[in-house]
């Protein structure tokens, strides 16, 4: 969430923050590309790492989307418990 705070004070640099609970669990945007940071506070206090994150399948999720963004560069963060 910090990261995703910074980024948006960097001009012409958009986040979108996504998470993946664990194998029995889909992925879930928490953060799209244009809303505030704000919304997704809420949707964070509801997690919690129990080390079972199926990192390929997170990592392929969030990627079209990524690719999609008509922008110069993009950078995937991955962070993980």
């Amino acid at each position: 969430m910090a990261m995703a705070d910074a980024l948006r004070r960097v001009s012409h640099c958009q986040s979108a923050l996504a998470v993946f609970p664990g194998v029995s669990h889909s992925s879930q945007m928490l953060l799209n590309w244009t809303e505030r940071v704000q919304v997704a506070r809420k949707g964070l206090a509801r997690l919690s790492a129990d080390g079972g994150t199926p990192l390929a399948e997170a990592v392929n999720a969030v990627l079209p989307g990524l690719m999609s963004r008509r922008v110069d560069r993009r950078i995937l963060f991955v962070i993980t418990d």
